[in-house]
């Protein structure tokens, strides 16, 4: 595989050097970013920081601009100054592989592998962006088969290829080393065509290319019987075209998916290739890339079962339910016109019974013990409006579910008007508004009323009008639950100004905003101890919590968690519920920060930055997790508590707070 790292090609320079040539760095600026980097030499306990990120703390370029300038000189970019800038490797492990090329000439990627300084995975992702070529899955559900016929068994498995796809004269292959210029000039005469070379681990090629001739000798693959097929609830028509594999490649992506916990499949078409990517716990991961052909009978494949008009290159959205590996699964299928293509993403939605009574369950939403207390006093109060808030796909609608669970009893009327009904939930009357209704949302709601409900739940704030409605009902008497998107618990309120709710029925109703965020919980499988940064206690309005304060802990990556570090999702969550402090400052139309200061030292509201950290004392995520997606309100710094009050507060060990 061509992956050297500072020996000197031609045309092949440091990062520093390009930036210097193309006139975004001056002499002065490169001169800074090696005194920074001087000083980190000095204080090895310190995190390491690329060139690159350093240039951008700096303020000598943008993070877009370093972006662009990475992407259309990676070619020409060191194979170890990469992996430096992608944050996979330091300076120090380029010296000590560079030490042992001078005594052995292996290649610099190989040397990161034996010393299981990276993976295999690692180095084919970052020789995938040096050499700008896709990296795919060689799989034989995504190959076509027949492109295998009349080659040499002893030539594929001594190359390490496996052809996927051909398109007229070009013949996608993926390879080990897709700068072998010998094999490619070999494969193009002895095929007599263009070769497109794509990338992969050398480990799943040699397991492809075993299965493949277990297969035609007759013996048969290990492969699940149950991801053989993906069986929809709507009738396609199958293809015309015998060269056609789009069923395969679609059922194949969707059957990953499940097997990968992914909640979205995103299907992205690029400049050279299509993209596929999952999101896995919340964030996307790169799951393979595919030929651009492939992208327009993938895509309408995806549109015809789930009903949507495969000549319309515009935005669509459609649904079908699947029977995928024994699990009924609804795919919701939306679709995005592009620069290169049309975009599509497919979310997955699992139906089964099991998975739902875990969602619904509150005591698994992921509340500390002191939100538990807290959140469930306040379910159990007569009347009063609650407000789940947070950004889209942040676990909103699962805590929704969770409440009305928890307050469905034979006693109690609980009445719904959502769009759509995500989840069925037994002994409730849920109502779906669609446009055949003849009504309003706010119209639904009003109409709620008058089915003599203990509990009313809606779907979502959409509008003004949905807004005065719900505020309405709950000034009833009645208890209404609802979500709303606003970043944190008191900036929902100003929200709900700014749409046009005049105050004074917010300081008249009882109104608690319960907000929250999705993060990834660590692999207690791999996950080690660690000592974080004092700036990242510091962006999180953690002033006074010190490192060494407790023991943390960092993702590693392990087969238990696919080498991601992270398995699974928790909450975080701040819990606010209105006091007559907090309603004169409403009413008195204070500042945000005025009724944040009130928040924090009259209600105890504690910061989904210091629930955070809670959960990363009690190793359940890191606290570098937590910066990647708590909202941080600035004024919370004012008003600081140490790690240990912290941890007592959160821990329910201090009864004032509960």
């Amino acid at each position: 595989m061509s992956n050297k790292g500072n020996t000197n090609p031609a045309g092949q320079f440091k990062l520093g050097e390009l930036l210097v040539r193309e006139g975004y760095l001056t002499m002065d600026g490169i001169n800074k970013v090696l005194a920074v980097q001087k000083q980190q030499k000095e204080k090895p306990g310190r995190d390491f920081k690329p060139f690159g990120q350093i240039c951008v703390e700096l303020g000598l370029i943008s993070q877009d601009e370093l972006q662009r300038f990475l992407k259309k000189y990676n070619k020409r970019i060191y194979l170890g100054e990469l992996l430096i800038n992608m944050g996979l490797i330091t300076n120090k492990h380029v010296d000590l592989i560079l030490g042992q090329q001078k005594q052995n000439g292996k290649r610099f990627g190989e040397l990161l592998l034996e010393q299981k300084i990276i993976t295999e995975s690692q180095l084919t992702d970052a020789l995938s962006v040096q050499l700008e070529v896709p990296r795919i899955i060689p799989s034989l559900e995504l190959m076509d088969r027949s492109l295998m016929d009349g080659m040499s068994e002893q030539f594929v498995r001594s190359n390490q290829f496996l052809p996927v796809h051909q398109e007229g004269d070009q013949l996608t292959v993926v390879m080990a080393d897709p700068a072998n210029q010998d094999l490619l000039q070999e494969l193009s005469n002895q095929l007599q065509c263009r070769i497109s070379p794509a990338i992969a681990p050398a480990s799943e090629i040699r397991r492809t290319i075993e299965q493949f001739y277990q297969g035609t000798q007759g013996v048969e693959t290990k492969m699940d019987p149950g991801l053989s097929q993906v069986n929809l609830d709507v009738e396609v028509a199958p293809s015309t075209n015998p060269d056609d594999n789009s069923t395969a490649i679609a059922n194949f992506l969707i059957k990953n998916a499940l097997t990968d916990r992914a909640t979205d499949i995103h299907i992205e078409p690029q400049e050279k290739y299509i993209r596929i990517r999952y999101r896995i716990d919340g964030v996307l991961h790169h799951k393979t890339d595919l030929p651009s052909k492939l992208g327009p009978a993938l895509i309408e494949r995806l549109k015809m079962v789930s009903r949507l008009d495969p000549a319309l290159k515009g935005v669509q959205e459609g649904k079908v339910i699947g029977d995928i590996m024994g699990r009924k699964v609804e795919l919701r299928i939306s679709t995005y016109p592009s620069l290169w293509g049309e975009n599509v993403v497919v979310q997955l939605n699992e139906k089964q019974a099991m998975h739902q009574e875990l969602l619904l369950n509150i005591d698994r939403v992921g509340f500390s013990p002191l939100h538990l207390t807290r959140y469930q006093k306040i379910l159990g109060q007569p009347g009063g409006l609650i407000i789940v808030t947070g950004p889209a796909n942040m676990g909103k609608t699962t805590t929704l579910y969770a409440s009305i669970n928890y307050l469905n009893q034979q006693n109690r009327s609980i009445i719904t008007a959502e769009d759509p009904i995500e989840r069925p939930v037994p002994g409730t009357i849920q109502g779906a508004w669609s446009p055949e209704l003849n009504m309003g949302y706010a119209d639904m709601i009003t109409s709620m009323l008058k089915q003599d409900p203990d509990i009313l739940v809606v779907g979502e704030i959409k509008d003004q009008a949905t807004m005065e409605a719900v505020v309405e009902a709950a000034l009833t008497g009645a208890k209404v639950l609802t979500t709303y998107p606003a970043f944190d618990a008191t900036g929902a309120l100003l929200r709900l100004m700014n749409l046009g709710l005049e105050s004074y029925l917010i300081a008249s109703s009882n109104i608690t905003v319960l907000s929250q965020r999705l993060l990834r919980r660590l692999c207690d499988s791999c996950k080690a101890t660690h000592t974080p940064a004092k700036d990242v206690f510091n962006m999180l309005g953690l002033v006074d919590v010190e490192p060494t304060s407790y023991d943390f802990y960092r993702p590693i990556g392990c087969p238990e968690c696919q080498n991601r570090g992270f398995l699974g999702q928790t909450t975080i969550h701040e819990l606010l519920q209105i006091n007559e402090a907090i309603r004169e400052a409403v009413l008195e139309r204070k500042p945000a920060a005025t009724i944040r200061g009130i928040a924090r030292t009259e209600a105890k509201l504690v910061s989904m930055a210091e629930d955070g950290l809670f959960k990363a004392i009690e190793g359940l995520t890191s606290v570098e997790e937590i910066q990647r997606v708590a909202f941080v309100n600035e004024y919370d710094s004012q008003t600081p508590w140490e790690a240990e009050e912290i941890y007592e507060i959160c821990s329910g060990l201090q009864p004032e707070y509960l």
